[in-house]
């Protein structure tokens, strides 16, 4: 007798599991669905840029993609990957590489979709300037505040060669088939709000966010390395 009513009971609580899992599901796939659709990449045809994107005259091409998806869409982040070729640089490096890629993170809010606000993430093509993909996800931090761009007085062009000259040069020259990506962000500094360039030049194998950093401050240009290169290179793997 005890042993049927065990059963009996293992057979209510999986039936119970079963109806909270289905639940679960049903309220998940209803959050989702509450999130607007991202852009339908195949149907935006953008024209190819005279120069090849940077944040500065790449962020327009993305406003339109983003206002055109919510009206009330703000900028919450944005970087820039240079792609610089793998053979050994000049010693002087006097521009920036064209190839790479653009990304633009813009914050909408929504309602009903288990989180205050919808995040549309767009990655461009630096040459073509075509947009490669977009992506919708629940965001859950409140994006209003300071214009992310705004009181930029050096651009990130300038920023990139100031990061060359202070040793990102002899830092991809070490091994540049190895150190061929450096990635560039803007955000605000925690205790004075200045807009700061955040860039980090990447090698294979290692650390994504940059073996080797710099901090360039956009209103006056001064530069600031916040990690040091590693005494050699990798492996690559």
């Amino acid at each position: 007798m005890i042993r049927r009513q065990s059963w009996r009971l293992l057979v209510v609580l999986l039936v119970v599991q079963i109806v909270l899992a289905i639940a679960l599901v049903s309220v998940n796939r209803s959050e989702a669905s509450a999130l607007p659709d991202a852009p339908d990449v195949d149907a935006i045809d953008l024209p190819v840029p005279d120069q090849a994107l940077t944040i500065s005259n790449g962020i327009e091409r993305a406003n339109d993609v983003a206002l055109a998806w919510q009206n009330d869409a703000s900028l919450s982040f944005v970087s820039l990957q240079v792609d610089w070729p793998t053979a050994p640089p000049p010693e002087t490096v006097t521009s920036v590489s064209p190839f790479g890629w653009l990304r633009a993170v813009y914050v909408a809010p929504v309602d009903g979709a288990g989180s205050d606000f919808a995040a549309l993430s767009l990655l461009f093509e630096r040459v073509s300037g075509a947009l490669i993909d977009a992506d919708v996800s629940p965001w859950h931090i409140d994006p209003s505040g300071t214009d992310l761009l705004a009181g930029i007085q050096v651009n990130e062009e300038t920023a990139l060669l100031a990061a060359e000259i202070s040793g990102g040069t002899a830092y991809r020259a070490a091994c540049p088939e190895l150190r061929s990506h450096t990635m560039i962000s803007i955000e605000r500094d925690s205790a004075t709000s200045e807009p700061l360039w955040q860039i980090g030049y990447r090698e294979r194998g290692r650390d994504a966010s940059g073996t080797m950093r710099f901090a360039v401050n956009a209103s006056s240009g001064a530069v600031s390395t916040t990690r040091e290169a590693p005494e050699a290179c990798g492996t690559g793997t």
